[in-house]
């Protein structure tokens, strides 16, 4: 559960910024690369060591394994989408408490956006790795 909570808090960490910060000195650049083990964009999620059939979400439990299924266990985390591929280019926004899901926008607003590659990523931020529970996705961060 730690390692849960760790790795989620950074997440948040990192999207949580907005407004101007010209202040840090350039010294971390670059492309950010691919997400990762999140795996090649396309319909559907990808869930721990599986990927879900479209229209399926990865359902991540507060410990334990998880699963695809067409709706999550109370007490679960769904996750409907990976990445702008699942919403047919909208952004896909959320978080721990209430999951990820397609947005009617391209911006996540306050919520984390996840992605791909840094291309996904709205204002200029980039994709990095993160696990939450035994699922690794993207998440967009300002670095």
């Amino acid at each position: 559960m730690t390692k849960f909570v760790f790795l989620f808090s950074l997440l948040f960490v990192g999207c949580g910024s907005s407004g101007d910060d010209s202040s840090g000195s350039g010294a971390a650049t670059g492309s950010g690369g691919s997400a990762g083990a999140p795996g090649a964009a396309g319909p559907g999620v990808h869930c721990a060591a599986t990927s879900c059939a479209q229209g399926e979400a990865c359902c991540i439990p507060s410990s334990g394994t998880s699963t695809c299924a067409n709706s999550c266990a109370s007490g679960d985390t769904p996750l409907t989408c990976d990445g702008p591929e699942d919403c047919g280019g909208n952004a896909c926004c959320g978080g721990l408490i209430k999951g990820w899901a397609c947005s009617s926008g391209a911006d996540c607003g306050t919520e984390s956006e996840l992605c791909h590659t840094s291309a996904d990523c709205t204002g200029g931020k980039t994709c990095v790795t993160v696990i939450v529970n035994d699922v690794p996705m993207g998440a967009c961060a300002k670095i």
